[in-house]
């Protein structure tokens, strides 16, 4: 028809296994069954399993992108889900100090916490004469403050005005 309609989507799990911590996992099989086995359980319920994790990471990531054209329009929304941290470094001392008893409330608290979800979202309009596309761009719609990775806050939300000219 007349609209036309793109979507994008990605999902990512990762397993961030220490294997210096349980060699055990080395074997591909063992590693495989205990990914398996644990894919839908949040591992801050799990002491043991939880140690064997690296530090700050995501196992859950999604990413799907959709976009509406018609005619010179368009609009199109991001979404983003990252799980939560399921380990973090307990030697992180500085953290400890200025906020006293950081570690055991954070890992209380995030227990029941999944992780981030976001979205951004777009409008933009081509102009064929001149080849020229204005856009208007919402970055972090929900105004979510997360963290994507240790000590880098994401922006908060912003507005842009994007323009794209081809000569």
């Amino acid at each position: 028809g007349p609209v036309q309609f793109n979507t994008y989507a990605g999902y990512n799990y990762c397993f961030p296994a220490d294997l210096g911590a349980f060699p055990g996992l080395k074997d591909v099989g063992h590693y495989l069954d205990t990914m398996f086995r644990f894919f839908g359980n949040h591992l801050l319920d799990s002491a043991n399993v939880n140690k064997s994790l690296l530090y700050f990471r995501n196992r859950h990531t999604l990413r799907a992108d959709i976009d509406l054209s018609w005619k010179n329009m368009s609009l199109g929304t991001t979404f983003y889900y990252m799980s939560t941290y399921e380990n973090i470094d307990p030697n992180f001392v500085f953290i400890e100090l200025a906020i006293p008893d950081f570690i055991n409330p954070w890992i209380t608290t995030h227990k029941g916490y999944r992780g981030d979800f976001t979205m951004d979202a777009r409008a933009s309009y081509y102009i064929e004469k001149v080849k020229l596309k204005i856009s208007f761009l919402i970055k972090n719609l929900t105004n979510l403050e997360y963290i994507a990775r240790p000590g880098v806050m994401n922006n908060p939300r912003s507005f842009n005005v994007r323009m794209d000219w081809s000569f």
